[in-house]
């Protein structure tokens, strides 16, 4: 059949067009192209590009364009255009793409959301709690560096793109040692780093990764008690250092309120049990990595090595 294409630009100008052997409308919008300074008659037909979805036209070199809806005419009846495709303009509302996205994000499960809130919302917690609110804020973060490092502590870790003299510092937990531990011993963890936090910016910071008495002295006064070994009777100031909770002490019964109200950790690095289970084979060497300025070396599994220059205990990878 034979079908006629109309279209009218702002102006008023209306265009045709003629096709025969059409079974059906296919164009759905046009592209009116204008020359700036062209005036307000109509432009030549080349300057009108049919389109079967959302038509597009000049956009450069003083040239502008208008999408308009076509009509579509089968002998004096008027017939409807199908589109195979009606994208969204391209001046959609950002806002209204916002709205619709964050929709979408809250029906589902959003990880770094889910993850990162849980572990500010323990920080804020265990601030107020045991703290008294005195700690700033810092940049948590998820680290898994080292077989055998739980967390760590690291100042002025992070400064302000657009300005270098704000600075935070970083509390980095390792999400291999959330499977496998109790969510106390996790958040023990983080208290333990938090100490870190608070020595440095109470004008008594501990050597470089080094544990001594003052930063000993205030985990005690917060329910954690310093080891060596995570048990009774262990060093309690040195390079690598653990702690056991003290029974009925600030730490625990500030942890047991905050558990009851159900906080979890959702998640954990799936990889974890099964690195755990590894055992070191006869004659393999480890590599081993300073979690300062990175510096590796390579030695027998569970050897102690220390770097000379940032003075930490580097971690086995």
């Amino acid at each position: 059949m034979s079908i006629t294409y109309f279209c009218t630009d702002s102006q008023g100008n209306t265009y045709t067009r003629f096709s025969a052997g059409h079974a059906k409308p296919q164009y759905f919008t046009a592209a009116i192209s204008r020359k700036a300074g062209g005036g307000d008659g109509p432009v030549a037909k080349a300057n009108v590009t049919y389109s079967k979805g959302q038509a597009r036209g000049e956009t450069y070199r003083g040239w502008s364009y208008e999408v308009v809806p076509v009509r579509a005419y089968e002998g004096r009846h008027k017939v409807e255009p199908v589109a195979r495709s009606t994208p969204k303009p391209l001046e959609t509302d950002w806002e209204v793409l916002a709205d619709e996205y964050e929709k979408q994000r809250e029906a589902t499960l959003c990880p770094t959301t889910q993850t990162y809130s849980e572990l500010q919302k323990a920080y804020d917690y265990f601030n107020i709690t045991l703290f008294n609110g005195a700690l700033p804020p810092c940049l948590i973060t998820l680290q898994r560096k080292g077989k055998r490092t739980l967390g760590y502590y690291s100042p002025d870790r992070f400064s302000r793109i657009d300005d270098a003299s704000l600075k935070a510092d970083e509390i980095a937990l390792n999400p291999v040692h959330f499977v496998g531990r109790s969510l106390t011993d996790i958040l023990a963890t983080l208290v333990h780093e938090m100490v870190h936090l608070q020595c440095q910016h109470s004008g008594v910071p501990c050597r470089r990764g080094y544990h001594d008495k003052a930063w000993g002295r205030a985990m005690k006064d917060i329910g954690l008690w310093p080891s060596n070994t995570s048990q009774p009777g262990g060093k309690e100031t040195g390079q690598q250092m653990s702690h056991y909770v003290m029974a009925a002490g600030p730490f625990d019964l500030a942890c047991r309120r905050l558990l009851k109200t159900g906080f979890t950790l959702s998640f954990a690095d799936r990889h974890g049990e099964g690195e755990k289970a590894k055992s070191p084979k006869a004659g393999k060497r480890s590599k081993y990595v300073c979690i300062e300025c990175e510096l590796a070396a390579w030695a027998r599994p569970e050897a102690h090595l220390m770097c000379a220059d940032c003075g930490v205990v580097m971690d086995e990878q």
